[in-house]
């Protein structure tokens, strides 16, 4: 049976093995957290991590 990851796990390897992707998921977080004018909002994004 294939071992299931977790969403973290997945989420690391996706960005670790897509440099460009990464980027653009900073990037989304740091726009969020601009809009909401809440810095916190773009260290939520790094929980996961």
């Amino acid at each position: 049976m294939k071992k299931l990851r977790t969403w973290r796990e997945y989420l690391i390897n996706r960005l670790a093995s897509d440099q460009e992707r990464a980027s653009g998921y900073l990037q989304a977080a740091l726009e969020e957290s601009q809009i909401q004018g809440e810095p916190a909002v773009f260290c939520w994004h790094f929980k996961p991590l």
